[in-house]
């Protein structure tokens, strides 16, 4: 809420991430998985270019993980579905 901001990511240590992450402000929506590690990349690669084919904005500043997010001024997800559904609606046009 402080950056006003929302990201995605992918990690084989959520513990250690979300540890990361709380400490610098962020809260978790949703948690999925485990899945497979190439797929977790592909879709997280298809939501960002999603969100960028929309120009969607990525929230200023450098902070960890800034490339994978952006500004909830410009899209508020409610949920990684969400995020997905949106992905193969593109995929669809």
């Amino acid at each position: 809420e402080e950056r006003q901001a929302q990201q995605i990511g992918i990690t084989n240590t959520p513990k250690v991430r979300l540890g990361q992450h709380g400490r610098g402000g962020w809260e978790v929506v949703e948690i999925h998985g485990p899945m497979d590690g190439v797929l977790a990349r592909d879709w997280e690669r298809d939501i960002l270019a999603m969100l960028r084919s929309r120009s969607i904005a990525r929230a200023p500043g450098e902070f960890e993980g800034h490339t994978e997010s952006w500004l909830m001024a410009d899209y508020r997800a409610e949920s990684l579905r969400q995020l997905m559904d949106e992905v193969r609606d593109s995929e669809e046009l």
